[in-house]
């Protein structure tokens, strides 16, 4: 099965790659295909609980286009083709129109060049806010690739693998007769999987031992075993249109959540930009490097320069944030 999405301009299929690449915080991020020019990602799909599929995404005949095909199924049904594309065009923000971005660009001098540098950027989201949220738990106080570790750890306990076509991944290290990569140990995950992160109902109680495996932390899996209550059977769509203040009031009351991983779940697993999360880790450092030659600005000179952007402040900063890499990917 192929499919093609249309993407909101701007958009430039280069950016999304690089930032998946990238995103080491996402086990579930999926990989590039073995000539990178795709990308390959595990999506569940079906009603309760559903099935993981694979899917495989490249760039369509046009700049604004994605061929989008499921792999492994011959005649996917109506109904997955269209979970498939929603949540493609969630995670992907396909549908997040950045020419008011680029526009207030013109008229900023410092931020003009970070603008052009990742015309058509549309930043990548967490699976959904659960997922953020767990996120923002594992990393409390925790140095980042060892949140990453253990996040990855999550995944591979307690989601679900799929088996991707080995002919299409990069470079793969050939699995072991029992599925496992060569060079790991009897049990990790085939080089071939691809995995999805877990719902709220696998970190049920019976999650505890996998969880504290995963963490090494009793406070982290009292914290995820709350979130895991607080989110089954939330409506994760209103919460990306309710009121920011309305969202971010619920938020900080959950479990092991205060206003920083709000902030961050707002952000990062809602896609909400009204609003910028100045107690981001990297912030104004970030806003200084393009604004004040380097120098950490004050929060009040900061706020102005954002609110330059309006209802965008928040994709403005996730722009200053990925300007290095771009920088550093630049000949």
């Amino acid at each position: 099965m192929s499919e093609e999405l249309t993407a909101s301009p701007l958009f430039a299929w280069r950016h999304t790659l690089a930032a998946l690449e990238d995103w080491t915080a996402a086990p579930d991020r999926g990989r590039p295909t073995a000539d990178g020019a795709g990308w390959l990602m595990a999506l569940r799909v079906g009603a309760e609980g559903g099935r993981p599929v694979v899917v495989e995404l490249r760039p369509g005949p046009a700049e604004d286009r994605l061929a989008v095909r499921i792999l492994g199924e011959t005649r996917p049904t109506v109904a997955a083709v269209a979970e498939v594309t929603e949540q493609l065009r969630w995670r992907l923000a396909l549908d997040l129109d950045t020419r008011a971005l680029h526009a207030a660009a013109e008229r900023d001098p410092a931020f003009e060049p970070v603008a052009a540098a990742l015309a058509g950027f549309h930043p990548p989201l967490f699976a959904s806010a659960f997922q953020a949220a767990c996120w923002t738990v594992v990393r409390q106080r925790t140095p980042p690739a060892f949140a990453a570790a253990s996040f990855g750890r999550i995944v591979e306990y307690l989601g679900e693998e799929v088996e991707a076509p080995a002919a299409l991944l990069d470079g793969a290290a050939p699995a072991g007769p029992r599925g496992e990569r060569k060079g790991e140990p009897l049990g990790s995950p085939p080089a071939s999987a691809l995995s999805v992160f877990p719902s709220p109902a696998a970190l049920g109680e019976e999650a505890r031992p996998a969880l504290l495996a995963a963490t090494n932390n009793l406070r982290k899996v009292d914290r995820l075993r709350g979130l895991a209550d607080a989110f089954l059977g939330v409506d994760e769509g209103r919460l990306r249109t309710a009121p920011y203040d309305e969202v971010f009031a619920w938020l900080v009351k959950l479990p092991g959540l205060g206003p920083w991983s709000a902030e961050q779940v707002a952000w990062r697993g809602l896609g909400r930009y009204e609003r910028t999360p100045w107690r981001d880790t990297g912030a104004l450092s970030a806003i200084g490097a393009v604004y004040a030659g380097g120098l950490t600005p004050a929060l009040g000179s900061a706020r102005e320069l954002a609110e330059r952007y309006s209802w965008l402040q928040g994709l403005w900063l996730r722009y200053l944030k990925a300007y290095p890499r771009v920088r550093a990917r630049s000949p």
